[in-house]
């Protein structure tokens, strides 16, 4: 659904694609307290660098020594950050 969303949107002119961006992102950022009073303009333009990516149970996203070139938000499901293959942070998304 996501790849037709992104690709939808880039067929939109740019002030309507940026309204439907804001309307199903904005809450996304808003619940990072970091993010919660940031101006619309800042939050638009972060808006736009989102990528949607899915991850499957199993699946190593990060790997200690990687180069950090992101934030991740999990947005359904639950992840863990695994040292020495002890759990040392786990989320869960309410479903």
């Amino acid at each position: 659904i996501e790849a037709g969303l992104e690709g939808f949107t880039k067929q939109l002119p740019t002030s309507l694609r940026d309204e439907v961006l804001l309307h199903l992102n904005a809450d996304l950022l808003r619940s990072v307290s970091t993010f919660r009073n940031v101006d619309v303009r800042i939050t638009l333009e972060m808006i736009r660098h989102m990528k949607t990516t899915l991850a499957l149970p199993g699946d190593i996203i990060m790997r200690r020594g990687d180069m950090g070139v992101g934030m991740f938000h999990i947005s359904r499901g639950r992840c863990e950050v695994l040292i020495n293959n002890d759990i040392t942070f786990q989320r869960k998304q309410p479903q």
